[in-house]
């Protein structure tokens, strides 16, 4: 075999895995998950927060509305502008009778020196066994989260739930009407 045929049939091989990869739809199915559907009720979770605090999904219902936001890494780009995006909105979510509750597998420790250096007011959740990850359907590749936003109301209802990074305007927009 020529040199030409080996290198054309890896390079074709490396690219239809790297696209497989990427879809997530083939060799991780488990990854490419659909968000939770809006209408049930949302899986309860009780983990470790910053600010020295254990959260659960029980003390919020019957009082507030939650915006979940689930993130791939602290101190990252991407995500560093999506909270800090819903820190400058703090206050109006506030007075929709909302909270903000973050979450990834980073340790508690990683998310408080997160915090600290963003200024952010809400709680970062650490899920360190990804249990809140696998119940929401936004466990990752590699042990990272998918970036998924889910408002639940105050019944403990999920409201809403989208990949990606929704605008503040859709979100509060959400919060407004339920």
């Amino acid at each position: 075999m020529s040199f030409y045929f080996l290198k054309r049939t890896y390079l074709k091989g490396f690219l239809l895995l790297t696209l497989a990869f990427l879809s997530g739809a083939v060799l991780f199915p488990s990854w490419a998950s659909d968000v939770l559907p809006v209408g049930i009720k949302a899986p309860a979770f009780n983990l470790p927060a910053t600010g020295n605090q254990t959260i659960s999904l029980s003390q919020y219902q019957g009082n507030k509305k939650l915006i979940l936001v689930f993130y791939p890494g602290d101190n990252t780009p991407g995500c560093t502008i999506q909270l800090c995006a819903l820190r400058d909105h703090y206050d109006v979510v506030k007075a929709l009778n909302g909270e903000v509750l973050a979450s990834n597998p980073a340790s508690v420790k990683s998310h408080e020196n997160f915090a600290q250096r963003q200024h952010y007011l809400f709680p970062i959740l650490s899920d360190a066994d990804h249990t809140m990850a696998k119940a929401y359907g936004v466990d990752g590749l590699f042990g990272f989260n998918r970036r998924t936003v889910y408002i639940i109301d105050k019944k403990g209802v999920v409201q809403f739930a989208e990949r990606g990074m929704p605008t503040v305007e859709k979100i509060l927009s959400v919060l407004r009407k339920i």
